[in-house]
């Protein structure tokens, strides 16, 4: 799963918005209902090409509201996955 931020190299600030540039070819990227990566996943996923507001931000984690774009209306996923 990848993100990007208008200025990645700072990462995501707080209300920044993102645009979702993974899961292409896997229909999105995981949404995960808690902070934790071992909470429940969301039952849809949120779409390449989704923008969304980071809400909060954890590390590589960030709890997000979709502005455009299919996918769960918030959630926590992950700005980057297996070095992408």
């Amino acid at each position: 799963a990848r993100m990007t931020a208008a200025q990645p190299e700072d990462g995501p600030e707080l209300g920044g918005v993102l645009e979702v540039v993974g899961g292409r070819d896997t229909g999105g990227i995981k949404v995960r209902e808690g902070r934790d990566t071992a909470s429940a996943e969301a039952p849809a996923r949120l779409a390449f090409g989704a923008l969304i507001r980071a809400e909060e931000v954890d590390g590589l984690r960030v709890r997000y509201s979709l502005l455009r774009g299919e996918g769960p209306e918030s959630g926590w996923a992950t700005l980057r996955v297996g070095g992408k």
